[in-house]
């Protein structure tokens, strides 16, 4: 017996510890209540298992192996179900291309192979923290509230670099509830316009923001420098501050 509550791993643990007999008996599934919903023959779960754990490994990004799109999309499914308070974010490295250009691929994919592994860490030690790899210098995750600001930390607060390259991070989050986000592909388009206000920052920037609202949480970076504006001339128009035809007569056609 095994019951809604019993991960995939204690589910397999149990099968394979009796007799190989058993491979044949039913697993029978209940909740929290002791109410059956249902069975699966033993040897079937040990086959679904393995086709799942297959389904996955093709699933995992070769650079960083960390699970793509398809994973995020579930749990997002399943937060909003719970109906639980969450956020989704997305990072992505500032400038990328001119860090392949200027320091070459090979430094570029060890630049994305680093942030992989602060995010397994961050997973690990963050236990609401799902993090994906969704190509590219691209990556999503979602969290609860509470670990939003050590994650942002862990993300941010380290200098970075690629070939002797600075390189800083865009982060960007929305808050979502059950009422306010359908799922992930809502979740996802909403998400873009809030990365591209966190990449008009300079240095490592992180922005907040909810579905319907225009307010936007900076939270860190810096607002681009605003180029030098040329003063208005009195006379209407801009012009230099020294024009040596501005009072040169014009020639008269004879």
């Amino acid at each position: 017996m095994v019951t809604t509550a019993t991960t995939a791993i204690e589910a397999l643990s149990l099968v394979t510890r009796s007799d190989q007999y058993r491979m044949y008996d039913d697993a029978i599934v209940v909740d929290e209540s002791g109410r059956c919903l249902g069975a699966v023959r033993a040897g079937h779960l040990i086959r679904g298992m393995a086709d799942l754990k297959v389904e996955e490994a093709a699933a995992l990004n070769p650079l960083t192996r960390l699970p793509g799109s398809d994973s995020i999309a579930r749990d997002v499914g399943r937060r909003i179900a719970a109906g639980d308070v969450f956020a989704v974010s997305w990072l992505d490295i500032d400038e990328f291309k001119s860090v392949n250009d200027g320091a070459g691929f090979s430094a570029g994919d060890d630049l994305i192979r680093s942030i992989g592994r602060v995010l397994t860490d961050a997973a690990t030690s963050l236990p609401s923290v799902r993090v994906g790899h969704v190509g590219g210098d691209d990556f999503l995750l979602v969290a609860d509230l509470d670990d939003l600001v050590p994650l942002s930390e862990l993300l941010l607060d380290p200098p970075r670099e690629a070939g002797g390259v600075p390189v800083t991070l865009s982060l960007a989050t929305l808050v979502c509830t059950q009422s306010t986000v359908t799922g992930y592909d809502e979740a996802s388009r909403l998400l873009a316009p809030l990365k591209h206000r966190a990449k008009d920052l300079t240095g490592s920037s992180w922005v907040m923001s909810r579905p319907g609202s225009d307010h936007v949480d900076v939270l860190r970076g810096k607002p681009a420098p605003q180029p030098f504006a040329v003063p208005d001339d009195p006379a209407g128009g801009i012009f230099p501050a020294h024009d040596p035809d501005r009072r040169r007569p014009q020639s008269r056609l004879r």
